[in-house]
């Protein structure tokens, strides 16, 4: 109720403004018809907006994945790990270090990463 109390007290623009949906449609429109650098500033805005659900993040990160933006897609997945709280950043998480290890799999156990990966997921999973 709060919420909706909250919403109607914004002009109609606000509210189009701060929706998820309008922006997912926007963002299959930059994606299928706009340039690389379009989708990621809509992307990036709906970040800024804090709009963004674990759905965004995952999709986001897999478009500048197939588009060969590999550090880009892992930054996108570390912000979607500190944007969310357990459980929601553990499942970003996972996928994240599944997407890292299959790409650096041979540099992880060289540089010994492991270790750090594990402190990373416990400060990032603080407060369970």
């Amino acid at each position: 109720m709060l919420i909706s109390s909250i919403l109607q007290s914004l002009s109609v623009q606000a509210r189009l403004f701060k929706s998820l949906k309008l922006w997912s449609f926007y963002i299959d429109l930059e994606e299928s018809l706009g340039t690389t650098d379009s989708a990621k500033a809509a992307y990036d805005k709906v970040l800024e907006l804090k709009i963004a659900n674990a759905q965004v993040i995952v999709n986001y990160a897999q478009f500048l994945e197939e588009n060969k933006y590999f550090e880009e897609s892992f930054k996108v997945y570390e912000r979607g790990v500190e944007l969310f709280t357990f459980p929601v950043s553990f499942e970003i998480w996972n996928i994240y270090l599944s997407k890292f290890t299959k790409r650096y799999v041979s540099i992880c156990i060289y540089l010994q990463w492991i270790p750090y990966s594990s402190h990373c997921l416990r400060r990032n999973l603080r407060g369970v």
